[in-house]
């Protein structure tokens, strides 16, 4: 019995402590058009020689009511494929409560 209530505990850890990076590698690789047919148009796009950086923000207040500003972005190479991607301020709970389909 008290082996169950640790491996019980040790899951329930390991459920809170995941990681949405494996959503944003499976993005590597892919067209820009498939990039923006799921994600939508971006926020902005800078245009690099060659290639560009699609970037995408998500806005969301906290518990004691701080506006607060995350953001995505998405490099993409001279043959219109996403290379990397980067995220700043983006906390990975945002991706389970709204961005969990934006997997590839």
């Amino acid at each position: 019995m008290k082996y169950k209530f640790v491996f019980l505990i040790f899951i329930v850890l390991l459920v809170g402590c995941t990681n949405y990076s494996w959503m944003l590698d499976s993005w590597v690789g892919a067209s820009e058009a498939e990039l923006v047919e799921v994600w939508g148009e971006p926020d902005t796009v800078l245009s690099l020689d060659p290639g560009k950086v699609l970037t995408y923000d998500k806005y969301w207040s906290d518990v004691s009511g701080v506006h607060n500003r995350g953001r995505m972005r998405f490099i993409i190479d001279g043959e219109g494929k996403v290379v990397r991607w980067e995220k700043s301020n983006y906390p990975d709970w945002l991706f389970g409560r709204n961005h969990s389909n934006l997997a590839r």
